[in-house]
């Protein structure tokens, strides 16, 4: 048999064997599985993958849009868009309305706020009420202790109304800022019969910002005009006293913000500004109703600034300096009649001078703590207009009226410590889960200001020395605490019970001045991280024999002479 027939017939012969075999495999073998919905059935708990268990990561979101109390930096100053008048909501709870966007090229329009507003009612007692009074007297503008702004005894416990709108158009890298504001309303106005164009501000602030892309330096070049707070005691607002312990610049002008980061979480920032302002009352104008007691007095006033910031971890202590100065030609002939000296003078120039620190601690779980100090020495500052405030007190008038004493042409010395301590138990307790506020919360916070006084002004003849340090003049040295401690524990997603008290004494040493605030407040909101309120507050004084109501005394014409000794209050407040 030739060789290529036989390879051939081996090749047929295990051919037809291999068929035999697939055959009969197929005929022995289970039916395929039906798979008809599987994709609607359970994956069997032993066919899952491991749960891995993620480690724990820096909290770190570079931009985290609308997260209350998330900030984990320390800004050199609040920025304009912040919101610039004090709240009624508790400490625990931080109305941030100026949320950080994530970063576009592409121009758009922005929009945020605040709106506060409500009912309040001062309750006194008149003591020679007839057979046509009731004894019980309502002030719609209490007329309490600590109720005015720029005084040093001005706790922030009473509410006011206020409206901001935030406008901002732009990108990533230039933007125009709009702010309008307002604290009081047309109909509410019209209802008390007493119209104050001044209380609708309109545009607070109108400015550009610059952020030009030259990394690894964060740059920001504002120009324009806006508000500028330094010292604020607050995350998102100017704290538990709704004021800066440094200083508040106000006008116009610009300001030049440089971040250096460097290796170790360590960052540098610095930043230096000139501000002025824009125009002054024509001279010879005689202050009254009809012009807000506009002050022609006051000379055009500049200001130049700077501050060295540096930040490690969430350690942040600024140096701030900033010097004010009025060189204007003005002098007048009117007297005010409100003031116990004689006015008409040539009016020398003005400086103002301030060198301070802050140190702030953005510790999360931790909370966040600040503490500042500072010096302020004024030289001939009755000729220096408001352009820069402190505790939002800013002309040489407010000096004198409140500080060195009428006698002193706003010459002086200021100097101010103060703290505030912000913790929340939910927070701490839970860690190291992350907390957002969204569960039953105690937020616990402390706080103080002190200051000292020293005027150099001379013994006015025929004064009686044993009034030397009376009210109006405070020509000696003078010594001022507030300090209190605010709670507020969140009960459920719907309510949270707020307690605050303070003690002021605006002159240490005389008790009879002093006096204490005990304040309670039902928060109601929607859920618990709602952007809305509704506050029901009442607040009693304790009263020394000795104190004064301090503030605009066209507000102070009251027949009873004793302020009121408790304080109701129903309001309504809403962020975006």
């Amino acid at each position: 048999m030739p060789l290529c027939f036989r390879l051939c017939h081996l090749v047929a012969v295990y051919g037809a064997v291999a068929c035999c075999a697939l055959v009969a495999s197929r005929a022995n073998a289970a039916p395929p599985p039906d798979t008809t919905g599987d994709e609607f059935r359970d994956t069997p708990v032993e066919a899952l993958p491991e749960a891995k268990v993620a480690a724990p990561t820096e909290d770190e979101r570079r931009e985290p849009g609308y997260m209350p109390g998330y900030r984990r930096d320390a800004q050199i100053s609040l920025p304009a868009t912040s919101l610039q008048f004090s709240t009624i909501l508790p400490t625990g709870i931080s109305p941030q309305s100026t949320a950080v966007s994530p970063s576009s090229h592409e121009f758009k329009m922005q929009f945020s706020g605040y709106l506060q507003g409500g009912l309040r009612a001062g309750i006194g007692h008149r003591d020679n009420a007839n057979s046509q009074q009731h004894s019980m007297t309502l002030h719609a503008d209490p007329v309490v202790a600590g109720a005015s702004y720029g005084w040093f005894d001005h706790t922030n416990v009473v509410p006011g109304p206020w409206a901001q709108l935030n406008f901002k158009y732009g990108n990533d890298v230039v933007s125009a800022n709009a702010v309008i504001g307002a604290w009081g309303t047309t109909e509410a106005m019209n209802a008390g019969g007493n119209y104050m164009p001044n209380v609708q501000q309109w545009f607070t602030d109108a400015y550009l910002a610059y952020t030009p892309k030259v990394a690894p330096i964060n740059l920001t070049v504002k120009a324009g005009v806006y508000r500028e707070r330094y010292g604020s005691m607050g995350q998102y607002t100017d704290g538990v006293y709704g004021v800066p312990t440094i200083a508040v610049i106000n006008g116009v002008g610009s300001t030049t913000t440089i971040e250096l980061p460097f290796e170790g979480d360590f960052t540098v920032r610095a930043e230096a500004g000139l501000k002025g302002t824009f125009n002054r009352a024509m001279p010879g104008l005689v202050p009254d109703g009809s012009n807000e007691n506009a002050r022609p007095i006051e000379g055009s006033t500049y200001a130049a600034h700077g501050h060295l910031g540096f930040g490690y971890k969430d350690i942040w202590p600024t140096f701030h300096i900033i010097h004010a100065f009025s060189q204007d030609d003005r002098s007048d002939n009117y007297d005010d009649p409100s003031t116990p000296t004689y006015d008409p003078q040539t009016r020398k120039d003005g400086t103002l001078d301030v060198v301070g620190v802050d140190l702030k601690y953005v510790g999360g779980r931790f909370g966040h703590f600040v503490a500042s100090t500072e010096h302020v020495s004024g030289k001939n500052m009755t000729s220096m207009s408001n352009l820069v405030q402190i505790l939002y007190s800013g002309t040489g008038r407010d000096f004198n009226e409140r500080y060195w004493g009428y006698y002193s042409n706003g010459t002086g010395t200021l100097s101010i410590a103060a703290l505030q301590y912000t913790l929340s138990l939910g927070t701490l307790l839970r860690y190291p889960e992350e907390f957002w506020g969204d569960a039953p919360d105690l937020i616990v916070s402390v706080f103080g200001i002190y200051a000292h006084s020293t005027s150099a002004a001379a013994m006015p003849p025929g004064m009686i020395p044993a009034l030397r340090n009376a009210d109006n003049y405070g020509l000696g040295n003078r010594d001022m605490l507030k300090s209190g401690v605010e709670t507020l524990y969140s009960v459920a997603s719907w309510l949270a019970i707020g307690d605050r008290f303070d003690w002021v004494a605006p002159a240490l040493g005389d008790s009879t001045k002093s006096y204490e605030v005990l304040t309670q407040k039902l928060v109601i909101r929607s859920d618990w991280m709602a952007r809305e309120a509704l506050i029901l507050q009442y607040s009693g004084w304790i009263l020394g024999d000795n104190v004064k109501v301090n503030g605009d005394n066209r507000l102070m014409n009251y027949t009873s002479a004793k302020p009121d000794q408790h304080m109701l209050a129903i309001y309504g407040t809403m962020w975006w």
